[in-house]
């Protein structure tokens, strides 16, 4: 007993000792490895940060360069990002040199990828300009030469065959950027100036379209040279360069990350080589303990030995235990513990007989659950091999129990896509029976993860059948609607066609009526009415066939210059024409005229069509006061208004207005005429010429109502203060 207690602290002295030193030199090369892991994490993250910068510029490349919002406002997303990105690889070269500034090696290193990444944004600036200045759609280079091509056609003289084949040219090159477009162009460009030279005698016109065709045809190759020297589509210019800059620094990357694994490397070689000499100390310790204690604690372990051997065979209950005798005071408590041991293992040995009697019991009870189900349940190994199937599964696939084997997998019966482990899959899919024949299912499945290994699959199989039965019935349901609704259409189109021939005639013979009468009858009263009233109806007309050709996708719009104070001016016409029909005359009447001479390029039938209604409508609901009718500029966009003082229009009804064939409520359609068309036509004219419609109304305050257009692009002066009445017709 005495000896024991010697060793023992003999052994406490000598153990702590080595595991005090190993710890302190173990913690000095563990600090050393993290700081060099956490470099490493660094030197990854900004990997990360510069591939999103590349990623950055990128989509500024495919997004910006179409996108009409950039050259408008100049401003973008991803160049803001692409800045913030920057400014974070700043911030982490910054850190890693003050890392390195004792290490030569990795410090250069750093420093190459710091002037890759300055040259990277050289390039990318370079690049935005580039991309600014070609420009798209009505901007830039690309807007130019779009105007250009809009004064050709204003030339009668020109070929327009020849016209539009040279724009084709233009559009398949920036479409396709293939060489051969650059040479047809110049071809047909060439045939157009000896067509100009043959067919214009008058000298002046000569010379203005040579001039057109010239600046055209400079555009056209400055935009071939700015393509180049981006090289978005054929991978040259400035694209190429951002490329090799990448794939340099991608090159560095690797380099320095090669580095950075060697410095771990050797520390974990510094940090084995010691806990290996560490090892071989304490095991030579250990031998010398173990010669010292062999003979006391020999006999008694071997006896030990012997007994679990015994117990290695499963049977507690017949183990016998250990007989402590006069051992020393450790073998006494292995001797102690291992009869409690053999106690417990014995009581733990009958709960687990009474668990696994009881989960047997589950088990049996939840298959048969299954086996009820009205779905295809199934279980399988990680080789696809089906270990459990329930009895809908065997009534759906047509197997019987005794079919079920190493042939029959899961991917041999289903088609899907490639599974995705990771997560609980759904899928539709495609089920193959017995007999060969397939049908539509829906697919969930899970992974069953034992010890964190996929051990196999279990999921459930849905017949769908009826669905896609049902689905086919829908679609052939919906081609007949479609079907019927553009019947409908042409039908109105038709009617609206027959219709205006006679009314044409009766409106013509009307004027011949009033001309003739103008001296031989008092009252041209009725003549007055019956052409207002017949104007009034072929307006509908007109209006019901624009509606149904923006339905069916067959409305044009005929885009002209237009002087906006003379459209303004136009409507006066109109409000003369309303007062004929509509008795008001203490209603004033306001047109509010833009300060400078502006031009928009649009359909100024479509326009005078969508103030017929928002003036007509003004007229109708106002009684007394004034409307205001003019217009004015605001961001790159002309506001049309028409702003009465009649009875308003609550919030409620504001949402229905625009709807086609609604009306404010059945009141007002009683006590107003109206077909219910005219807003849902104006919101469609908008739209369909680039603008937008909306209103401003409250119950018993009026409403005013605006719709903007797109300014012409030849207009660089914008007016910065709100236009003031200057014209009033009472």
């Amino acid at each position: 007993m005495k000896l024991s207690k010697q060793l023992f602290l003999w052994i406490s002295l000598v153990l702590a000792t080595a595991i005090l030193l190993t710890f302190l030199l173990a913690n000095r090369y563990i600090k050393e490895t993290r700081r060099i892991n956490e470099n490493k994490e660094y030197i990854t993250d900004l990997k990360l940060k510069y591939l999103n910068s590349s990623v950055l510029i990128s989509n500024f490349l495919s997004i910006e360069s179409v996108n009409p919002q950039f050259f408008r406002s100049g401003k973008s997303q991803f160049i803001q990002q692409k800045y913030k990105q920057d400014s974070l690889i700043y911030d982490t070269f910054n850190y890693l040199k003050e890392e390195y500034r004792n290490n030569t090696q990795r410090k250069a290193a750093i420093a190459v990828l710091e002037d890759n990444m300055n040259r990277q944004e050289l390039l990318f600036t370079k690049m935005v300009h580039k991309v600014w200045e070609r420009g798209y759609k009505d901007f830039g280079l690309v807007g130019r030469m779009r105007r250009h091509a809009h004064n050709l056609e204003s030339f009668p003289q020109l070929d327009k065959e020849l016209l539009l084949s040279l724009r084709r040219r233009e559009k398949d090159f920036i479409i396709r950027h293939e060489p051969q477009y650059i040479n047809n162009f110049d071809s047909i460009m060439t045939q157009i100036r000896n067509k100009v030279h043959n067919s214009i005698i008058d000298s002046g016109v000569q010379n203005n379209c040579n001039e057109v065709l010239l600046l055209y045809s400079n555009c056209f190759h400055t935009l071939v040279q700015l393509d180049t020297e981006i090289g978005i589509h054929n991978n040259t210019g400035l694209k190429a360069e951002l490329d090799s800059s990448q794939f340099e620094a991608q090159k560095k990357f690797e380099q320095l990350q090669t580095m950075i694994d060697q410095d771990v490397d050797d520390a974990f070689f510094k940090l084995k080589l010691f806990f290996i000499l560490g090892t071989i100390i304490l095991f030579v310790f250990c031998l010398s303990i173990s010669a010292l204690l062999s003979r006391k604690i020999s006999k008694p372990l071997t006896g030990f030995v012997q007994h679990l051997k015994v117990m290695k065979q499963g049977n507690y209950d017949k183990v016998p235990e250990l007989e402590v005798k006069q051992y020393s005071y450790e073998i006494k408590i292995l001797y102690e513990a291992y009869n409690s041991l053999l106690q417990q293992l014995a009581i733990h040995d009958n709960e687990k007989n009474i668990l696994i009697n009881k989960l047997l019991s589950s088990e049996e009870k939840y298959r048969n659950m299954a086996d009820r189900l009205p779905q295809s349940i199934f279980e399988t190994n990680s080789k696809g091999q089906f270990k459990y199937v329930n009895s809908h599964w065997k009534k759906s696939f047509g197997y019987k129990e005794t079919d079920l084997g190493s042939k029959i997998t899961l991917d041999s019966l289903i088609i899907t896509k490639k599974h995705n482990r990771e997560q609980a899959r759904i899928n539709e899919v495609a089920a193959k029976r017995k007999d060969g024949s397939w049908f539509p299912a829906l697919l969930y499945t899970d992974d069953i993860i034992i010890d964190g290994r996929i051990n196999g699959v279990r999921g459930v199989v849905i017949d769908i059948s009826d669905r896609y039965r049902y689905l086919k019935m829908l679609k052939t349901e919906r081609k007949k609607a479609l079907a019927a609704d553009k019947l409908k259409s042409a039908f109105i189109a038709n009617v609206s066609h027959e219709v205006r021939t006679p009314l044409n005639a009766v409106l013509g013979y009307s004027h011949l009526l009033k001309d003739r009468l103008r001296d031989h009858f008092d009252d041209e009263g009725f003549i007055r009415q019956i052409i207002a009233n017949g104007n009034q109806l072929l307006h509908l007309f007109d209006d019901i066939m624009d509606f149904s050709l923006i339905k069916t996708d067959q409305f044009k719009v005929n885009r002209i210059e237009i002087d906006v104070n003379s459209l303004l001016h136009s409507q006066q016409t109109l409000v003369s024409n309303i007062r004929a029909t509509i008795n008001k005359p203490d209603l004033i009447v306001n047109f509010i005229k833009l300060p400078n001479t502006t031009f928009i390029e649009s359909d100024a039938q479509r326009i005078n069509t969508i103030f017929r209604h928002l003036i007509q409508n003004a007229f109708k609901f106002t009684n007394k006061g004034q409307i205001d009718i003019g217009a004015y500029e605001s961001e790159h966009q002309l506001i049309f208004f028409v702003k009465d003082t009649g009875m308003g229009i609550s919030k409620d009804e504001q949402q229905v207005i625009f709807e086609p064939f609604r009306q404010i409520d059945e009141g007002l359609a009683r006590s107003y005429q109206g077909a219910g068309i005219g807003l849902a036509l104006c919101k469609a004219l908008t739209t369909t010429l680039d603008g937008h419609i909306w209103l401003v109304s409250e119950p018993d305050e009026g409403s005013t109502f605006y719709f903007s257009l797109p300014i012409a692009n030849n207009q660089t002066e914008m007016m910065k203060t709100k236009c003031t009445p200057s014209e009033s017709l009472v």
